[in-house]
């Protein structure tokens, strides 16, 4: 089966918006005025470097150092800081991120999130490392409402920025190794500085072993432990005075069973399993009493395997400077195999193989200088081939399945690809008066090519 799908898009965002700026930069969350008093935070959400007190957007931005002060580690922690945004991994180990009551679920392919997630101004259609680990980070911003005129990708809800450090002039490094309890060990460590006058470079490495704390009493094992890798590296070159490209690449290996499931609730079985198999009337569900245990008929597996690459030249001309962004990611999701009722009954279980490969290319025109008006520009293009099998094994449903029959959705393959094209002008009427007008141009084309296979019952 086929499905085709074609979307244009056009958005006038002629926000006729007169923002009295005082009132703008009281209005937007400046992530704590308390712990930011003395330090002036630079952002870059309106594409230019701008302090956070000028800038006239619902806005929460937080340092290196805020990140350390409050044990932000990984995208989930950044909720408890942030107004208004909510994450959580979902099964597939994906993020789901929403803010003030916008976004989707983007669990599988062909899904765009309502709420985009950006690195080092790079979308990331699937970013499940980052749920594990935000190490050697600049800063993140996290940006209320609509991003379709400042951005490659439009995202209906908002974004969330995410910027790495970047290679200096001065050579420099850290090194941590932190112990817990469940025979924790996280070892990080970050070197940087330059190779010669023109050329530096920056690598940073995150490697975490933890004991799963949820136990299955029926295998024995414990899960959602933490079995993951994490490395960057990035060269940033000089060309000369006015031409630099930066180039980083990222991998990241995890085999944790951080994706279990632990219901709370009683068993609810349909009658048709209470007649089919009588030992479900007699079931019960030990999370109820505990929840550190877990009784699955078997354990949980999985291995997450992402790595990418960003490329960036930036062209100072004087009077505005002119950007390529080129990016590349894939991301796979191997042996996610789970207990599809969550029982210890040998019902039903699914293993889910899912690839995602995106290609971005952007060119962006950003006016230079100080004067009243301000403007960007630029054109955004999105190519997305992915796929996903998910085969699921039945058991003791002789009536209606045969004993042991595998139903495989798949493989599905999916083709995406969008062409955008945005823009912004910023004008100061008086120092405290600003007009905002923007416009986005898009056009999406997807394509879903869909298989089911179940030989025992003729499929």
């Amino acid at each position: 089966m086929r499905a085709f799908s074609h979307k244009k898009f056009l958005l006038l965002a002629t926000v006729a918006a007169l923002v009295p700026q005082a009132a703008a930069a009281e209005a937007a969350d400046t992530a704590d005025a308390a712990d930011s008093r003395d330090t002036e935070i630079v952002v870059t959400a309106q594409k230019r470097a701008q302090s956070l007190q000028d800038v006239p957007i619902a806005i929460t931005a937080l340092d290196e150092k805020q990140l350390e002060m409050r044990g932000i580690r990984t995208i989930e922690d950044l909720q408890y800081s942030t107004p208004g945004l909510t994450m959580s991994a979902n099964t597939l180990n994906n993020s789901r991120l929403i803010l003030r009551g916008v976004g989707a679920e983007n669990p599988v392919i062909g899904g765009d999130p309502g709420v985009s997630l950006n690195m080092d101004g790079h979308y990331l259609q699937a970013g499940s490392f980052l749920t594990r680990d935000l190490f050697d980070i600049e800063r993140i911003e996290v940006l209320r409402g609509p991003q379709g005129t400042l951005y490659g990708r439009n995202a209906v809800g908002g974004a969330v920025n995410i910027i790495t450090k970047k290679p200096s002039d001065v050579f420099e490094g850290s090194v941590s190794l932190t112990l817990g309890n469940y025979d924790k060990r996280l070892f990080q460590a970050a070197v940087g500085g330059p190779i010669s006058d023109r050329l530096r470079f920056r690598i940073a490495l995150s490697n975490e072993k933890r004991d799963g704390y949820i136990t299955n009493i029926v295998t024995g094992r414990d899960l959602n432990d933490s079995d993951y890798t994490s490395i960057r590296g990035a060269l940033s070159v000089d060309l000369s005075e006015r031409l630099q490209i930066n180039v980083s690449g990222f991998y990241y290996h995890d085999d944790s069973t951080s994706a279990t499931l632990s219901p709370q609730a009683p068993y609810t079985w349909s009658p048709l399993i209470y007649a089919l198999y009588p030992a479900a009337a007699t079931t019960v569900n030990p999370s109820i009493a505990d929840g550190q245990v877990v009784a699955f008929n078997i354990d949980p597996t999985k291995e997450d395997v992402t790595y990418g690459f960003f490329a960036d030249t930036s062209w100072d001309l004087g009077f505005a400077t002119l950007k390529s962004i080129t990016g590349y990611s894939n991301n796979s999701l191997k042996n996610l195999d789970f207990d599809l009722d969550l029982s210890p009954l040998n019902i039903a279980e699914q293993d889910i193989t899912l690839d995602f490969e995106t290609l971005t290319q952007e060119l962006q025109l950003a006016s230079n200088g100080n004067g009243p008006l301000s403007w960007v520009g630029g054109l955004f293009y999105y190519r997305e081939n992915s796929q996903y099998t998910l085969p699921v094994l039945f058991n003791y449903l002789g009536l209606i399945i045969p004993n042991g029959q595998i139903l495989t959705f798949g493989p599905n393959v999916f083709d995406s690809s969008s062409y955008a094209a945005y823009g912004q002008a910023d004008y100061y009427l008086t120092d405290k008066l600003q007009v905002v007008a923007g416009a986005r141009y898009t056009y999406d084309k997807k394509r879903l090519e869909e298989d089911t296979f179940a030989p025992g019952l003729g499929l």
